[in-house]
């Protein structure tokens, strides 16, 4: 598992995330996890600049080049008995990014040909459960007329 990006800076994206500042979604490949570990693997190593620091069947870390000269750690984690790719990717010495963690995080999904797994997540409001939806505000008021409308169709 990956450690969630810090709340108080935007210089970070993560699938671990669950704000909408540094939520990024998973990515879904197809075929063995080994395959596409190696596949992620060999785009890193081939990424100029970049050094790979941990290699493990379940996990990858790089460090990759960032604007101005500055450092960029960057995560993978292939669950078990799971099609996903989960990453982290965060600036190491500034507290901004200007997204460009969410866009190399993009550029190197298109490169491997997986797809964005679509995820709901819970700062968007309108699929938060405790609140009524604009349908109920509506139409809760006028249900006893329906019931009524309905034992009479019936």
């Amino acid at each position: 598992e990956l450690r969630p990006c810090d709340s108080d800076a935007s210089n970070c994206v993560s699938t671990f995330n669950d704000d909408e500042v540094h939520f990024a979604e998973p990515w879904l490949y197809d075929g063995p996890r080994d395959f596409a570990r190696e596949q992620v693997r060999e785009l890193v190593t081939r990424t100029s600049g970049t050094r790979l620091v941990v290699d493990r069947p379940d996990y990858i870390y790089a460090e990759f080049p960032g604007p101005l000269g500055s450092l960029e750690d960057v995560e993978f984690f292939f669950p078990a008995d799971d099609s996903l790719v989960h990453f982290r990717s965060s600036s190491r010495f500034t507290r901004n990014d200007y997204g460009s963690n969410k866009q190399r995080m993009e550029d190197l999904r298109i490169a491997l040909g997986f797809e964005k797994v679509p995820v709901v997540i819970g700062w968007d409001p309108r699929f938060n459960p405790d609140q009524p939806t604009i349908f109920d505000i509506i139409f809760q008021p006028l249900e006893p007329l329906f019931k009524e409308i309905a034992k009479s169709l019936y």
